[in-house]
C-alpha cells in the first residue's frame, strides 16, 4: 500500500479526489482492450485494472474510483469490455462482475490496509482474492439469469490461464512499481 507515500497536495480530501480521477481514467482507458484467447474466452484486463488501485491507495480511494468507472461506464462511455457502456449492463448477463468489481475493491483495499507483508507476497495473495471475488459474484448473477453449461470446474479451467496471467501482470506491476516509488524517494533524500 502506497497511499502515504504518493500525495500530490498536502490538502487531504484533494489528494485522495486526484488519485480517484487518476486511477478511474486508468481503468476506463486499460480496462476495455480485448485480447483474444484460443479458448474462445475473451481476455481483458478489466478485472486487474479495478483491483490495482485498491491495492495502491487502499480501499477508500479503489472503490471510489471503481464506482467513478461503473458511472462512466453507464452513461455511455465506452469504459467495459470490449469497449461497450450503458446502464443495461447492471441488468444483463455479465453484471455480476460489474458489482464484483466494487465488493473485490473495497475486500482487497481493506486487506491491503491491513497486512503487513512484503509487497509481492501482499499483491499475489490479494490480486487472487479479488479475482475470486469477482468470478464468484459474476457467475453466480450469470448463473442465476441463465445456467452455466458444463462445470463449474471446467468453466474455472478455461478461465484460469487468463486469471493467473493477470495476477501474474500485477504482481510484476506493484513489485516494479515499489522499485521506482523506492528509487525517487532516495533522491528526495
Amino acid at each position: 500500500m502506497f497511499n502515504k507515500r504518493i500525495t500530490f497536495t498536502p490538502e487531504n480530501y484533494v489528494d485522495s479526489a486526484i488519485k480517484v480521477l487518476i486511477s478511474a481514467a486508468l481503468v476506463s482507458i486499460i480496462a476495455p482492450i480485448n485480447f483474444a484467447q484460443s479458448q474462445g474466452i475473451p481476455l481483458t484486463l478489466q478485472s486487474l485494472m479495478v483491483l490495482l488501485p485498491a491495492l495502491i491507495f487502499g480501499w477508500r480511494i479503489g472503490a471510489l474510483s471503481v464506482v467513478v468507472y461503473l458511472i462512466l461506464g453507464g452513461i455511455g462511455m465506452p469504459v467495459f469490455a470490449n469497449y461497450t457502456s450503458g446502464w443495461e449492463k447492471f441488468t444483463g448477463l455479465y453484471a455480476g462482475y460489474l458489482f464484483g468489481f466494487l465488493a473485490a475493491s473495497i475486500v482487497v483495499g481493506a486487506l491491503a490496509e491491513s497486512l503487513n507483508l512484503r509487497t509481492s507476497i501482499k499483491a499475489l495473495l490479494l490480486l487472487v482474492v479479488g479475482h475470486v471475488v469477482i468470478l464468484a459474484l459474476g457467475l453466480l448473477w450469470q448463473n442465476g439469469i441463465a445456467p452455466i453449461e458444463g462445470s463449474l470446474s471446467a468453466l474455472f479451467e478455461r478461465l484460469a490461464p487468463g486469471l493467473l496471467l493477470k495476477v501474474a501482470l500485477g504482481v510484476l506491476f506493484l513489485v516494479l512499481f515499489e522499485r521506482v516509488l523506492l528509487r525517487l524517494e532516495e533522491r528526495k533524500v
